[in-house]
This record gives C-alpha cells, sequence and structure tokens, in this order.
C-alpha cells in the first residue's frame, strides 16, 4: 500500500494544487469548479499508416489510366488491350487499402478527466479515471476499458499521448495497472507535448454519491477526487476515496 499510495502522489502537468491534512498528507477533495486541463494528442503518421497512403495514391493513378485507356482514349485507337486489367486492378488496389490497411488513428485527449476520443462530427466519447476498470496494453495499443467504453491508444502513431496517459494512469489508479508489463513504456511523459487545454466543470447533478449513494441534485453539493474524479456529496465524504484509495478528509 506505501508503494500504491507514493505513485498516486507522482506530480502531473496540469494538476490542481492539492490540499493538506493535518497530518501533511494531501487531500485529494476537489470542488466542482476547481480548474482541470487535459491534452490533446493528435496522430502521428506511422509505416502502415504510409504504405495505405500508397497504396491509395497507387490505387487512384493506375485506375484512372485505366480509365483513360478504356473510355478517354482517341476514337480511331479504340480502348487499349490493358485497359479493363488496368482499371480493375487500380480499384482493388485502393479497395485493398480501404478494406484491410486499417483505421486511422483519432486524436486523443488525456487529462485530469480521464482519457477521450475524438470521433466524427465533433463528439468526444470521454472515459473517466473513475470509470476504468482494466487497462490492456499490446505491441501496437494502450486500451482502457470501462463498462461499455473502450478507448485505444495506438502506440506508434500517438506514442506521446500513450506515455502520458500510462504516466497519469500510474499516478491516479495504480491498482489497475497491477501484473502490466509496462516494458518499452516506462519513460516520463514529454510535458511538452500535445496542446494544453482548459476542461469545463463536469455536470454531476443526478448523479449519486459513491459512499453514501445519496442523490446530487445541486452541483454545489458536489465534490470530487482529485486523482480519479470520483463524484461525492458534500455531506458523504469519506476519510479515503473509494475507487482510488486517496486520502479525502482529514
Amino acid at each position: 500500500m506505501a508503494e500504491t499510495t507514493t505513485k498516486r502522489k507522482a506530480k502531473r502537468a496540469g494538476a490542481v494544487a492539492p490540499k493538506k491534512g493535518g497530518s501533511g498528507e494531501e487531500l485529494a477533495i476537489r470542488q466542482r469548479s476547481d480548474a482541470r486541463v487535459e491534452r490533446r494528442y493528435e496522430p502521428k503518421p506511422s509505416a502502415a499508416s504510409n504504405v495505405k497512403a500508397l497504396a491509395l495514391w497507387a490505387g487512384a493513378v493506375i485506375s484512372g489510366a485505366g480509365f483513360y485507356g478504356q473510355f478517354l482514349r482517341a476514337e480511331d485507337k479504340g480502348p487499349h488491350a490493358l485497359a479493363g486489367y488496368l482499371l480493375a486492378g487500380g480499384v482493388a488496389l485502393a479497395t485493398g487499402a480501404i478494406l484491410f490497411g486499417g483505421r486511422a488513428a483519432r486524436p486523443i485527449r488525456v487529462g485530469d478527466a480521464g482519457l477521450a476520443v475524438e470521433k466524427d462530427g465533433g463528439e468526444i466519447e470521454r472515459l473517466g479515471w473513475n470509470e476504468v476498470t482494466a487497462v490492456h496494453l499490446t505491441a501496437d495499443m494502450l486500451t482502457f476499458q470501462g463498462s461499455g467504453t473502450s478507448i485505444g491508444i495506438s502506440r506508434p502513431e500517438l506514442r506521446d499521448a500513450a506515455a502520458r496517459a500510462l504516466a497519469e494512469a500510474r499516478a491516479r489508479i495504480a491498482a489497475r495497472l497491477e501484473g502490466l508489463d509496462t516494458a518499452g513504456l516506462e519513460g516520463p511523459a514529454d510535458d511538452s507535448a500535445g496542446d494544453p487545454l482548459a476542461l469545463d466543470p463536469p455536470q454531476v447533478a443526478g448523479l449519486h454519491c459513491k459512499a453514501s449513494g445519496k442523490l446530487i441534485s445541486f452541483e454545489k453539493d458536489a465534490r470530487l477526487c482529485g486523482y480519479c474524479g470520483e463524484v461525492y456529496h458534500k455531506d458523504g465524504v469519506p476519510p479515503r476515496c473509494a475507487t482510488c484509495d486517496a486520502k479525502l478528509r482529514a
């Protein structure tokens, strides 16, 4: 427990300054209105994405040449003998790149609100630190799993985001990383990477206190764990967070 507590107290870029309890131990309790930040990471091209882009380009060029030879060639010459093969081959190459080349990575956000992935239409899907139930790591992907939500971070295309997410997870939800082989991601997160963004206050009205189950009818009655973001009613804050064990009361 001593090792876990020490990890939980690791400093995080942009985190709200901790409050002190009577014993000098940091208190993680926060008001809803306290400032929160996150960092936004754009994916970088990887070898796989470069191959896909090259295949799409080649398919477009080849099919374009086939289309010209089949339909646009001078009438007195007629369609080229290879035009049909070029057209079919180019379309097949482009289609294969789209179907089997994998989806491009999407921008990832990491910070006080947990993890988020930007989707089409400006939608942002979020997973709070308190909602993470498991963390999985492969050679290509770091995945945070919750109940009904999973956010994967491509290591080749979002290396800085993966390093930041792992560092934040160590500080906030260390218990979820037990038994995880993090070889290759042990280095410190680059504080200069990613774009810092201010977060709006969380919407907490209508939620229930994690400790007492009491309904939070007014947002001013909410209190948050500064590490994992768990929500409590001001009258039901426990001594330690029920999710990450951070100290909440002196």
